[in-house]
């Protein structure tokens, strides 16, 4: 159905979203070739703070933003072409329209972590979170992190995962 929106003097048509594409790695970022060229400082900055993150010195996640054009896409790219194999590498991107949210980008990393997808039912994309916390917690963890990740993201809890939640 078409919607009266501000500024528009007829009501405009809409479509519904079926799906989205995970666009962060298929864009090529150095497609033709270009060297590496006057970044370098921010380069090694960006490693120096890698190398303390899989160290264990520091938080868990490494934030990048800037103005559109700068590129940030390509510095990321280096920045992942050195990367060791051993961490779990994560990229997500902050979109102007979700800005009154958040926290999307982190649910973004969480689902896309968990292989969460949009025409997930609400059980499979449960299971798949279930899943990916064990991995990354552990069985013994997993249920106590379940709930919180869970509300986050905007699921469901069953009564005796929300009765967890209440002390906090």
């Amino acid at each position: 159905e078409p919607f009266t929106l501000k500024g528009f003097t007829r009501p405009q048509p809409a479509a519904r979203l079926l799906d989205e594409q995970d666009t962060v790695h298929r864009r090529p970022v150095d497609a033709n070739g270009a060297a590496f060229v006057g970044r370098e400082g921010d380069l090694a900055t960006l490693q120096a703070r890698l190398d303390d993150l899989t160290a264990g010195l520091a938080g868990s996640v490494l934030t990048i933003w800037g103005e559109a054009g700068i590129g940030k896409s390509r510095l990321v790219a280096e920045l992942h072409r050195c990367a060791p194999p051993t961490i779990t590498w994560l990229q997500g991107r902050a979109l102007s329209y979700a800005e009154n949210a958040p926290y999307s980008i982190i649910g973004q990393q969480i689902r896309r972590a968990a292989g969460i997808r949009v025409g997930d039912t609400e059980s499979s994309a449960q299971a798949k979170l279930r899943d990916m916390l064990a991995r990354a917690c552990g069985p013994d963890q997993a249920p106590a992190a379940y709930p919180l990740i869970a509300t986050a993201l905007a699921m469901r809890l069953e009564k005796s995962e929300a009765s967890m939640l209440g002390g906090l």
